[in-house]
């Protein structure tokens, strides 16, 4: 996350001096020289410039959503464009949800094939966008929606539905009841192969893995996963959210990734051990020691983010020796990106540099 972005540029009679530390940070001052450039009465020329950048936000996100409506590979490459224009540096790949499954499994072929209508992106195209991501210093983070938003995982796998079929694609939008059945061992194995897959298509160390608007409503209803419960003490639907979580964050871990998920409407999917909302604001978390990503359209004015609602969380985060990142990012009221327990030290050995999967 913590990666070296600065540069420093110089314009003057006699040339132009870009200087970095690293390849991004002399990625983002190419840019900025690329800007600079213009037409006058005597030809192209640069102005006379002393240009000493850095960015202020280390997270600077856009969410790319094909699922609801889908964008072939050539949109992909457009606005990664795009994003190198204005510097923007983590690419939220949205693959999956009820609406389609646009990511080519070779280990369950039914998830794109029954899932996708047949529109979905074939593995050689994620690594050569992955590729072209990272040639404009843009990180891509795929995300896989579970337990819920995942009709479209129902369609070719009823066996891994909460409730009983038939399942079909869905055409409409808001929040749906489709949700895995996380009592299941036969589910948790499923997950880890899809995630194995993911892992070799995406280098990052970020697997986002959904986790919001599951309204439990299959899990009620269903008597064995009810008894489920019972058996061992878990009082409700968001506490049984809660096992579903830690095991796909030790799925993830054991491939030195991070699981961060969705919190929405100050009801966190982790305990108040590991995660707590800010009352009232939606928009806040304390994790000790670890990311905290907060997007809501409420900070989208800097005077916001600087002065409003969460300026004392930041401070209280700040003076216990915390990192917390507070942007607008995804444009999602009330999204927090909270790294789950099992992948702790994954997060530390990360910002602290060190190499992360497939040599990253």
């Amino acid at each position: 996350i913590e990666q070296d972005e600065s540069y420093r540029l110089v314009v003057d009679p006699t040339g132009a001096r870009p200087d970095a530390a690293t390849e991004i940070g002399a990625l983002r001052g190419l840019e900025t020289l690329l800007q600079l450039v213009h037409l006058d009465e005597s030809g192209w020329a640069l102005p006379g410039v002393v240009v000493e950048d850095r960015p202020r936000f280390v997270w600077r996100g856009l969410l790319f959503d094909p699922v609801r409506h889908w964008l072939p590979p050539e949109d992909v490459r457009r606005t990664l464009d795009a994003m190198a224009v204005v510097k923007l540096n983590v690419f939220h790949w949205h693959l999956t949800d009820d609406q389609g499954f646009r990511l080519e499994s070779r280990r369950t072929p039914r998830l794109h094939e029954r899932g996708s209508d047949g529109r979905f992106y074939r593995r050689e195209t994620v690594r050569e966008i992955v590729a072209y991501a990272a040639d404009r210093g843009i990180r891509v983070v795929p995300e896989i929606d579970m337990p819920g938003h995942v009709g479209s995982w129902l369609v070719g796998h009823p066996e891994l539905a909460a409730a009983p079929g038939p399942h079909r694609p869905l055409r409409t939008y808001g929040i749906q009841e489709a949700v895995l059945d996380p009592t299941r061992e036969e589910v948790y194995d499923f997950v880890g192969g899809l995630l194995a897959e993911a892992a070799e298509l995406f280098p990052d160390p970020i697997v986002h893995v959904g986790g919001d608007e599951v309204t439990g409503r299959w899990w009620k209803e269903n008597e064995r996963i009810v008894a489920f419960m019972d058996e061992r003490g878990i009082a409700d639907t968001v506490a049984l959210q809660n096992v579903f979580t830690r095991r796909v964050a030790e799925i993830l871990a054991a491939s030195y990734r991070d699981a961060p998920d969705w919190s929405v409407d100050d009801v966190p999917l982790l305990d108040a051990t590991e995660f707590r909302s800010v009352p009232g604001s939606g928009a806040g978390a304390q994790v000790a020691g670890r990311w905290v990503l907060v997007g809501n359209r409420k900070l989208m004015a800097a005077e916001n983010i600087e002065l409003g609602p969460l300026a004392a969380q930041r401070d209280g985060l700040a003076a216990a020796g915390r990192t917390a990142v507070f942007a607008a990012v995804d444009g999602r009221a009330a999204g927090v990106i909270a790294m789950a327990d099992a992948a702790r030290e994954t997060a530390a050995r990360v910002a602290a540099g060190a190499p992360g999967p497939l040599g990253r």
